[in-house]
Parts: structure tokens; C-alpha cells; sequence
């Protein structure tokens, strides 16, 4: 859940409209629903950097109703960090009388009090949860504004639970997945592109690709060269590691000796032993 948050810089009106999500459509939709609720025609929109905001769809909607679009400067979030009472203690239209009411009343808000109604409130909800086994579980959450007041004065920093994290399930262990979710494209003409490979190592997955589309028509299109990449990515894998085995071997058949020169090497030390005696007697 999100929200679209629309400060008007002149009255300080605010809207506050609830998103599913944070695409295009979604602004749109909520920008139509404020326009139908703002007792004035919107003019103009200054919005942050977000794709939410920064995409055709919203400015092909500004352009039809005349809507002027501006937005904050690059890398600079805090172009707009103003509150709707700083906006209104800015603005010209307001007099000076209610500035001063406004401020009286702003100095007298107790911050840690309202994080202490805020919770409260955001428990309500949790009084129509329902239980794994179906059933109503009950919540103790006051409902109306005086039992909130109530329980925000009797509420002491001892009774706050510190963490305010419902889901308490345990994350399961990721599970390595070794199966294809879907067929894969290029089973039927894997051997023909692995000897491609085996005659051009430096060949690309892009120029494979083309070559498929050109040899089998229709059958590939150039959406596919990720997948066609990771195939590549794991013949090459495969070739060093069985180069790597082949290395291995040839070292090991040089460390060790030869059984046909240890042979070679004894006979020709019994032949000189026994020609030294054979002397030695003569």
C-alpha cells in the first residue's frame, strides 16, 4: 500500500489518496480521484524523481488538461521536504492572525503522544485478524477518539512493546532450484550451436542468435539471447573444468616415475654388480 500525498502551496489543502502500487496508472487513477475532491482546478504538479512520476503516461495526462509538470532536481530529495503547516506559514494568502493560531497550536503538539495515538490506531485493524485455524481472534484496541486519549495517557514507555512486528513466521531456507520451469528453446539445436562453439570459441550469443533466426525462421527471436547466454556461460564453464581435469592428469603421469625405466634402471645395476665381482674374481 502506498499513498499520494497532494499539498496545495497556496491553502495548504491536503489530499491523501491510497495506492496498490506505485506505477503510472496508479498516480493517474489517484490524481483523478483528487481532482473530483479539490474544491479548486489543479494548475500544476512539482513531483519528486521517481518513476512513478518521471514517465509519458503522467505527462501526456498533464498536457490534456493543461497541467504544468515540474519536478525537483536530480539527486536532491529534499527539495520539497516541507510540511503542509511550513507551507502555510509561507504563503501569502493567509493573514497574520491565523499564522499565529497555527503556530500556538503547532508548538503545543506533543510528538511522543502522537506516536503513542498513531499506534494505537494502526492496532485497530488487527481486531478483525483471523487466526491459521479460522477462527476471530480478540484484540484488547480501544475504538473511539476517547478510549484512544485514554489509553495514550494510561500507555507508559515500560508497557510499549518494542517490537511491533506481527509476522512472526520464520522465513523457510531458500530451496536450490535444479529444474526447468519452462521447455527449453534451444534443446532441438544445441548440438549444431555446440559445434559452432567448438570452431569459433569467441563466438557471442547475440551473433548465434541471428544465425538461428536466419537458419530457422520464426522458430527464434532476439528476446532470447539471456537464456541462450547462461547456456553459453555454462559450455564455457564445463570446457575449462574438463581442461582443468586433463591438466591435472598430464601432471600427475610426469611426477610420477615410468614402471619400464625403474625396470630398465634395475637391471642395468644387477648387470654392473655382477660384472665388478665376475672381475674381482678373475
Amino acid at each position: 500500500m502506498n499513498t499520494l500525498t497532494l499539498v496545495d502551496i497556496a491553502t495548504g489543502w491536503l489530499e491523501c489518496m491510497p495506492l496498490l502500487g506505485k506505477s503510472a496508472d496508479d498516480v493517474i487513477d489517484g490524481l483523478r480521484v483528487a481532482d473530483e475532491l479539490l474544491p479548486f482546478t489543479v494548475q500544476g504538479l512539482d513531483t519528486d524523481c521517481g518513476s512513478e512520476f518521471i514517465n509519458y503516461e503522467l505527462l501526456d495526462y498533464c498536457e490534456d488538461r493543461l497541467i504544468t509538470l515540474t519536478r525537483a532536481r536530480t539527486h536532491r530529495k529534499n527539495d520539497q521536504a516541507k510540511t503542509p503547516y511550513q507551507w502555510i506559514i509561507l504563503s501569502g494568502h493567509i493573514g497574520q492572525t491565523r499564522k499565529d493560531l497555527l503556530t500556538q497550536e503547532y508548538q503545543g503538539l506533543d510528538p511522543v503522544d502522537l506516536l503513542k495515538r498513531l499506534e494505537i490506531l494502526q492496532d485497530q485493524p488487527w481486531q478483525y485478524s483471523w487466526s491459521r485455524s479460522g477462527n476471530a481472534e480478540a484484540h484488547s484496541v480501544g475504538g473511539s477518539k476517547d478510549e484512544v486519549e485514554t489509553c495514550a495517557d494510561n500507555t507508559s514507555t515500560e508497557n510499549t512493546p518494542t517490537n511491533r512486528y506481527y509476522r512472526a513466521n520464520k522465513k523457510k531456507k531458500p530451496v536450490v532450484r535444479i529444474w526447468r520451469t519452462r521447455k527449453d528453446p534451444f534443446e532441438n539445436v544445441w548440438d549444431e550451436i555446440r559445434l559452432r562453439l567448438e570452431l569459433i570459441p569467441e563466438m557471442t550469443a547475440r551473433d548465434t542468435i541471428g544465425w538461428l533466426m536466419k537458419k530457422y525462421s520464426g522458430q527464434f527471436s532476439i528476446g532470447q539471447v539471456r537464456p541462450l547466454q547462461r547456456r553459453f556461460s555454462e559450455w564455457r564453464q564445463e570446457q575449462l573444468g574438463q581442461e582443468a581435469r586433463l591438466r591435472a592428469l598430464m601432471l600427475d603421469e610426469q611426477s610420477e616415475p615410468n614402471p619400464l625405466t625403474a625396470i630398465t634402471q634395475n637391471l642395468t645395476d644387477n648387470l654392473d654388480n655382477d660384472h665388478g665381482e665376475a672381475k674381482r674374481t678373475y
